[in-house]
């Protein structure tokens, strides 16, 4: 069983300067695949839609220090 995809986030809070890099991956073979679970985030409270067609997608996050919205961006 091997690595097949994989959607990588980086979450910054643009008040405080806090980054966060975090990624889901997609395990399995041709026969079958399944993602990992969202990962939790230190710096950051997520909000994670799941049931994405192209695996788990970081909706929003919120900066724990500073508790304003955080930017997500998708690499």
């Amino acid at each position: 069983m091997g690595f097949i995809d994989s959607n990588d986030f980086t979450v910054t809070c643009e008040k405080c300067g806090a980054t966060e890099n975090t990624r889901v991956v997609q395990r399995g073979s041709s026969f079958g695949a399944h993602w990992s679970d969202p990962p939790a985030l230190l710096k950051f409270e997520s909000v994670w839609d799941s049931e994405a067609r192209f695996g788990p997608q970081l909706t929003s996050a919120k900066c724990r220090k500073c508790g304003i919205d955080a930017k997500v961006d998708e690499k």
